[in-house]
């Protein structure tokens, strides 16, 4: 790492979420590696959209389009589209973040079970050492997994064994990655203090210090790269699409807000006036998990800003890809038959920028598979 300079830049950081390009990879001649890693996000993606099916299902039980419309939010979501196009990590993170939340939903829903909570705990190692970005997924599934078993009444002795089970699995499964980076980084345990000094000396620049996190919460620019590069900013962050397709996304993304606080201030009113029955809680435990789980990557983008380990790119939020589809559709639920216009056009929508997206990068590319 310290003597492979620009390319040694990540060296320090978790390997293993390029895991399914190499396995890929190692099945085809060496001359068309560039190509075929690139079936490692697609593999990794198609996962997500499985658990995003599911999600929506239970979800939206009751209304196939807005079941459906989950799933297919994501498959058309140009950004989406693009990161799971190149050999990258953000796509098994995204894709184990998607399971991690799935099977959260549905803990809540049907109770703990030992099976879902062990798969549970593989999908948080997978994060774990795939991309930081999802790290804030871990503590969020943690503290719903334990109102999961709360509100439809496990045992002590089955509470306890499943939180063990979440527990301890992704601690044995990552330690040695973790450990190894203590050893080989001086104590570094995470790698990232070594890769931002690989990259300020490779790149010859000045180290800074953490800087407030109130500078980054009220720069506007900071925000707007965040929003658009969420949706579509290509190449490296310069590739833009229209404005109008920004200002789009911008009025469907607070209808979708409008929607989810009106939603949401409605169901408080009804849980005041209940009896206190826990069935009633499940629902709006899920939709305040998908809530509090974007919340904290939303402030752990924030963070990484302030120490210098992440700049505003969209693609950060694609831990909690599926959350975010998931409350813009509820909010969009709240408008009755406008709300189902709404989520056709979004879907609608989103198919004509991504392949507006798709032909713009065709005429300045090609098909020909290049390393850079």
């Amino acid at each position: 790492v310290a003597t492979a300079g620009p390319s040694g830049v990540y060296g320090s950081m978790p390997p293993f979420g390029y895991i399914p390009h190499v396995l890929i990879s190692v099945l085809f001649p060496a001359e068309q590696t560039t190509l075929v890693e690139r079936f490692g996000s697609l593999l990794s993606g198609m996962v997500a959209i499985w658990a995003a099916f599911k999600t929506g299902k239970l979800l939206f039980p009751h209304t196939r389009l807005f079941a459906l419309a989950l799933p297919l939010l994501m498959v058309l979501h140009p950004q989406y589209v693009f990161v799971n196009t190149y050999a990258n990590n953000d796509s098994l993170m995204s894709a184990a973040a998607s399971v991690a939340i799935y099977l959260t939903v549905l803990s809540l829903k049907e109770g703990l079970s030992i099976t879902r909570t062990a798969w549970l705990g593989v999908a948080l190692a997978v994060i774990a050492v795939s991309k930081y970005s999802g790290l804030c997924v871990l503590p969020v599934v943690l503290i719903f997994m334990v109102l999961a078993g709360w509100l439809n009444n496990s045992s002590a002795r089955n509470m306890s064994l499943n939180m063990a089970v979440l527990a301890l699995l992704p601690v044995v499964l990552t330690s040695g990655l973790f450990v190894r980076n203590c050893l080989e980084f001086k104590g570094d345990w995470l790698g990232t203090h070594t890769m931002y000094k690989t990259w300020a000396d490779t790149f010859h620049i000045e180290a800074r210090g953490q800087v407030s996190l109130w500078r980054t919460i009220k720069d506007s620019l900071w925000w707007r790269q965040v929003f658009d590069s969420f949706w579509g900013v290509f190449g490296y962050q310069n590739r833009y699409l229209p404005t109008r397709v920004y200002d789009t996304y911008l009025f469907l993304v607070l209808a979708g807000i409008g929607g989810c606080i009106l939603q949401a201030f409605n169901k408080c009113r009804e849980l005041a006036g209940s009896a206190k029955d826990k069935a009633r809680y499940v629902e709006p435990a899920i939709w305040t998990m998908m809530f509090v789980v974007f919340a904290a990557n939303v402030f752990a983008m924030i963070y990484a800003a302030s120490v210098n380990l992440g700049g505003p790119q969209g693609r950060y939020l694609f831990a909690t890809e599926l959350p975010v589809m998931a409350l813009l559709l509820a909010g969009m639920r709240a408008y009755g038959k406008a709300g189902r216009v709404m989520v056709i056009a979004f879907i609608a929508f989103n198919a004509v920028v991504t392949m507006f997206s798709w032909h713009m990068l065709w005429q300045l590319f090609g098909f020909q598979a290049k390393p850079y």
